[in-house]
């Protein structure tokens, strides 16, 4: 058994893990509260980059991620949900402009690690893409969402 022809499960690991941090990091009462915008703006980035870098203009692969209706994989846009999630409970709400700058970077950094350690074990594929270009492209998701959040007032009160 390779570890290349069980990247399915590893991808089904890896999300199941994500929630479980999720459980762990927030409570279940700002969980519940904050779902529907992780569900939505989670999954909904996730698809559209995933569609938009993978499959429209080829520049990587999540490899092993089982494909769904031609345009997305399965289990990365459901892995977005947890980090979204835990990316708007802990916004540095009424802070400065730098604490808000520096929580965004925080996200970017870590979509770097995330996208390195996913290489290594396999996971991810690079055509004519690198570790820096995601974090510009987790920059400007992660700069969204704080528009998102700052705009609509989406901050919930638990």
């Amino acid at each position: 058994m390779t570890i290349g022809a069980n990247l399915w499960f590893l991808w089904l690991l890896l999300t199941a893990l994500l929630f479980v941090a999720l459980f762990f990091l927030v409570p279940v009462k700002k969980i519940r509260a904050y779902l529907p915008f992780g569900i939505f703006w989670g999954v909904g980035l996730a698809v559209i980059v995933i569609w938009s870098f993978q499959f429209f203009l080829q520049y990587w692969e999540v490899t092993g991620d089982p494909v769904i209706l031609g345009f997305t994989t399965l289990f990365t846009p459901m892995a977005w949900i947890p980090p979204t999630i835990i990316f708007a409970v802990y916004f540095p709400k009424y802070k400065r402009w730098y604490n808000v700058i520096g929580y965004v970077l925080l996200f970017a950094v870590g979509s770097m690690v995330v996208q390195y350690l996913l290489e290594q074990v396999g996971m991810w594929q690079s055509f004519r893409w690198n570790v820096l270009w995601t974090g510009l492209l987790a920059t400007g998701t992660h700069t969204f969402l704080t528009a998102v959040l700052l705009l609509t007032k989406a901050h919930v009160r638990t």
